[in-house]
């Protein structure tokens, strides 16, 4: 179990308001991985606005180790 493996992903999609977009990430995982959980952190729209995750850090701590 890696309790530490905290990794940091950033992505840039544009989606239309209204609409819904699938996006797919190419990973590396060591040895032995086998499942991953994403926590989103915050989502910058086009219009300037951003959406925080105010319990992102407390989430992280959470999850950490039980995957």
């Amino acid at each position: 179990m890696h309790e530490d493996n905290v990794s940091y992903l950033r992505t840039t999609v544009s989606i239309a308001p209204g609409q819904t977009q699938d996006s797919t990430w190419e990973l590396t995982f060591d040895k032995g991985s086998k499942k991953i959980k994403v926590i989103v952190d915050k989502v910058h729209f086009t219009d300037d606005s951003v959406w925080e995750n105010s319990k992102y850090s407390e989430q992280v701590d959470q999850e950490k180790g039980i995957y």
